[in-house]
């Protein structure tokens, strides 16, 4: 009922935009949508040589894999070697409540300073500290979990609240480089690499956990298992953060460009204006 519900709200909010919104479209806007573009065939050429986009992307993959599997083994984990599951998933709760908060109130100002990659890498790094210092300090204790966590929320606060806009970045780099551009089709590596990472995450977590011979109906797992199921919730996550963050600092050399890609283009279609 509850999904009902919340399925009726939002069918009605969406609505509601809908024909509040009706006829405010700019006139340039839909005398460019009245044009014939470029076909799909053409889109999708040019995307596949977008190689920014597809970075942007993987920032997002690798991140989302990392989580994930830290996801599937982390009530367990907090079960038998933690020995506590209600007070570590309590403390979890809220720091990432309050952490990816906090992130989202700094992320404006230092967008502006960093630029978005930028932000992201430096979210990554976020990431890698926090879930290295768990790692190294085998969430000794519950001070040295909660720092690890609040150091790692706050990076993937950071890193989830750039990746739309430097998806949206990857439009110029690639406008620049085929004359090409598809907001939407961009958009949708969002939702992609989202699916990709859950998907990658999900299937790599429980591979390991059928290779170590795990199986939750047999009761407490094998120290094997346990020293797994501390890896996928400390150092899987930071592998995850490394490779994201490669990504995201090749992401940001492009990045520096934007200014001079967007002149270039602009000077473009005032030629053939």
């Amino acid at each position: 009922m509850t999904a009902v519900a919340y399925g009726v709200v939002m069918v009605v909010v969406y609505a509601i935009a809908f024909f509040a919104t009706a006829g405010y479209e700019p006139v340039e806007e839909v005398q460019t949508l009245s044009q014939k573009g470029p076909g799909i065939l053409e889109i999708l050429k040019a995307m596949s040589k977008n190689k920014v986009w597809i970075l942007a992307i993987l920032i997002y993959v690798f991140n989302t894999a990392g989580s994930m599997m830290q996801a599937q083994t982390m009530v367990a984990y907090f079960t038998h070697n933690l020995g506590d599951p209600q007070n570590y998933l309590r403390i979890y709760s809220t720091a990432s409540m309050v952490v990816t908060m906090l992130g989202y109130v700094v992320l404006g100002e230092l967008t502006k300073r960093l630029g978005n990659a930028g932000t992201s890498l430096l979210g990554c790094a976020f990431g890698i500290a926090g879930n290295m210092i768990r790692f190294v300090l085998k969430d000794g204790s519950l001070v040295f979990y909660s720092v690890g966590v609040v150091i790692g929320m706050f990076g993937t606060s950071l890193v989830a609240g750039t990746i739309v806009l430097c998806i949206m970045d990857s439009q110029v780099y690639g406008e620049w480089k085929t004359g090409t551009r598809s907001d939407g089709l961009a958009m949708s590596g969002f939702g992609l690499s989202a699916k990709i990472g859950i998907a990658l995450g999900g299937a790599l977590a429980g591979y390991l956990q059928a290779i170590m011979g795990y199986d939750a109906a047999l009761g407490a797992p094998s120290e094997a298992v346990k020293t797994l199921f501390f890896c996928e919730n400390t150092l899987c996550v930071a592998i995850g953060y490394v490779l994201s963050g490669i990504c995201a600092f090749l992401v940001l050399r492009y990045e520096r460009k934007i200014p001079q890609m967007q002149a270039e283009i602009e000077a473009r279609k005032a030629q053939t204006a």
